[in-house]
């Protein structure tokens, strides 16, 4: 058992320094950069395949948005979102649920996904409602009905 983590400890020495000690940043956004910013996340959702049923995209509803908050990392601290919001499925409503991460290193900023089919136990503080999530979504159910179920090229 002490063999085995003394050994534990030498692996995660060793692999210590693999790990990049870049400083990084939690991001600070305007109000008018938050807007295109929520856009952007109801777009990586909606376009997220975990958000996809086998039959058609189901409609989204109750989603709410919470954020921006600051996650402590091992090296350094980081901005996050947190998203939940219920796919009206065929059979029975389903939990959606993703956190958002915002990091800025080096002068430039990144940002990552993910998405589950479930809520994420993340910072819940002031949840606002997410019309943007929804609204992403109807627009691409509408196309989806517009368009015709075979290409057109066919008799």
């Amino acid at each position: 058992m002490i063999a085995r983590l003394l050994s534990m400890a030498a692996l995660v020495s060793f692999l210590g320094g693999c790990v990049s000690t870049t400083p990084v940043a939690p991001v600070h956004l305007a109000p008018q950069e938050e807007v295109v910013l929520r856009r952007l996340i109801a777009q990586r959702i909606d376009s997220s395949p975990i958000a996809y049923s086998l039959i058609a995209p189901p409609a989204f509803s109750q989603a709410t948005i919470a954020g921006p908050y600051e996650i402590k990392e091992f090296n350094g601290a980081v901005t996050a979102y947190c998203v939940k919001a219920t796919m009206d499925t065929v059979l029975i409503p389903t939990p959606l649920g993703a956190q958002i991460v915002l990091k800025q290193q080096d002068g430039k900023q990144t940002v990552s996904a993910q998405v589950t089919r479930r809520y994420l136990g993340c910072n819940n503080d002031n949840p606002k409602p997410f019309p943007e999530l929804i609204e992403a979504r109807e627009r691409r159910r509408q196309k989806n009905a517009e368009e015709p179920p075979m290409p057109r090229t066919r008799p």
